[in-house]
């Protein structure tokens, strides 16, 4: 094993003892240890039945996190708070009326935010259209 490996190890390390240590200041490593103990309990009472039932809900879920995890949303939320939080803390000032309506619509950001919402709420509409019976009809 290299050098370069054990710093990285030995800092990996240190970040995940820092995150244990943070929860347990906040009370989050005493709530995972109850759920744990609920989890254990629940599985000690349920059947093989319901436990291959739970499992597979896992997997899925956990699959749906890997692909969450991997997602360009997930990358992004960090900055998304910060900026939702700035925003809602202290609101811009703008003028208001039509035409500094449309001049903000003519903002390149504005721009490409809208054509986000709208290519979302497009696909939003495919899948409920899609999820009715019979196709919607």
């Amino acid at each position: 094993m290299s050098i370069v490996d054990v710093s990285e190890r030995q800092q990996k390390l240190e970040l995940a003892l820092d995150t244990v240590a943070k929860w347990e200041t906040d009370g989050s490593l005493e709530n995972l240890d109850t759920l744990v103990h609920l989890f254990n309990a629940a599985l000690n009472s349920m059947t093989p039945e319901i436990v291959d039932g739970l499992v597979g809900t896992l997997v899925g879920v956990m699959e749906l996190g890997d692909q969450l995890l991997q997602s360009k949303l997930y990358k992004m939320a960090p900055e998304l708070l910060t900026a939702t939080e700035a925003i809602l803390t202290e609101p811009p000032k703008s003028k208001l009326g039509v035409r500094q309506f449309m001049r903000t619509l003519k903002e390149p950001e504005v721009q490409t935010g809208l054509n986000v919402m709208l290519a979302l709420v497009r696909e939003i509409g495919k899948q409920a259209t899609n999820s009715k019976p019979n196709g919607g009809q």
